[in-house]
């Protein structure tokens, strides 16, 4: 448990304790890399295999833009995790 010393002056004063979640949820759809992730981590994601016939086409942002990809285009890239929840899905 962290504290803090305050000194109070003279007048009426508010004081309010800030709480920080230093991980963010990260959802894959149609892929792999699924997890919590402090905002600035560098994390791995693979797509699931295409149904027959299909190629892997791209990653797509469902909720939480923007987000960095190393390469959008890579079945298999790394992503900056900002520092809010997101979810992203592998486009065949």
């Amino acid at each position: 448990m962290e504290s803090t010393k305050l000194n109070i002056p003279a007048e009426d004063v508010t004081v309010r304790a800030v709480y920080k979640d230093d991980d963010f949820p990260l959802i894959v759809e149609n892929g792999e890399g699924d997890g919590d992730y402090q905002g600035g981590a560098e994390v791995t994601v693979t797509a699931d295999s295409c149904p027959q016939d299909q190629e892997f086409e791209k990653w797509a942002i469902i909720n939480g833009s923007p987000v960095t990809f190393d390469n959008v285009n890579s079945p298999s890239t790394t992503l900056t995790m900002p520092e809010r929840s997101i979810i992203i899905i592998a486009v065949c």
